[in-house]
């Protein structure tokens, strides 16, 4: 009686082990399916993808060829044989493409570089620290309305976009300044015009051509023009402002009021 419930013990064992395995193995079996389901449903995506994609680049393709043909039509009556060459070698690029995915490469812009003249005024004009002056930073800058702080470029070099702009300026000696200020301008279509009020005096600089920055991340010197304060000024507003606050192009970094330079005796 003690062997057979013993045996009878050792089945229903057995018995139990069987099930397990058949539903890990009906599990792993499900799994596999699943995972071969969702690769095929990728694949024919991607088909369905590919298919809509030639049907928008095949006729840019085809008159790409034809103005290809017939620019190295044009070059070979001018006997520009080495153009007409290179000419030729991207219609045959071009014509594997066709026979091969029939879509076209997708590559992104280069960036243009500025113009030799603009790089050259922005290497000759980097901003160089003041020596003896008053610098007004852009995060202290203020709304010209007193409400809330200025816009504050997301970049290493913070900027106010100009606009209109104040500081309160803390005690200031009597005397001459220059006013200067760190900026950039890459969206300038002359004639502007930026003004600074301080203590009195108003300074208008027109700006150029001569002004315009390579891009709004280029920042150079701007001498906006002189003040003279008969005596000491403290807690002063100034305030910056383009001839046409409501349409900014400015990027300021920051405004100084800047001891002269000595004139050289000659």
């Amino acid at each position: 009686m003690i062997a057979r419930a013993a045996m009878n013990q050792l089945v229903r064992l057995l018995i139990v082990l069987a099930l397990g395995s058949s539903v890990g193995f009906s599990q792993t079996t499900t799994d596999a399916h699943d995972t071969k389901a969702d690769a095929l449903r990728l694949q024919a995506l991607e088909t369905t993808y590919q298919t809509n994609l030639r049907k928008f680049h095949g006729p840019i393709i085809t008159d790409y060829l034809r103005d290809l043909d017939q620019l190295k039509q044009r070059l070979t009556v001018k006997d520009r044989l080495a153009e007409a060459k290179q000419v030729e070698a991207e219609i045959t690029r071009v014509k594997l493409l066709v026979s091969t995915t029939g879509i076209l490469e997708l590559v992104p812009p280069k960036k243009e570089p500025p113009p030799p003249e603009i790089a050259a005024a922005d290497k000759a004009r980097k901003p160089r620290p003041l020596q003896n002056a008053i610098v007004l930073p852009a995060e202290d800058a203020k709304l010209a309305s007193g409400q809330g702080t200025a816009i504050v470029k997301d970049s290493p070099s913070k900027a106010i976009l100009l606009g209109s702009a104040t500081w309160k300026v803390p005690t200031v000696v009597a005397g001459i300044y220059d006013l200067v200020a760190v900026y950039s301008c890459a969206k300038l279509v002359p004639p502007r015009s930026v003004t600074v009020r301080y203590a009195g005096n108003e300074v208008k600089k027109l700006l150029t051509m001569n002004q315009i920055t390579a891009t709004e991340d280029t920042f150079r010197i701007l001498r906006i023009g002189q003040i003279t304060l008969e005596k000491d000024v403290t807690d002063e507003t100034l305030t910056i402002e383009l001839d046409q606050p409501d349409k900014p192009i400015l990027w300021v970094r920051s405004l100084a009021l800047a001891k002269p330079k000595p004139k050289l005796d000659k």
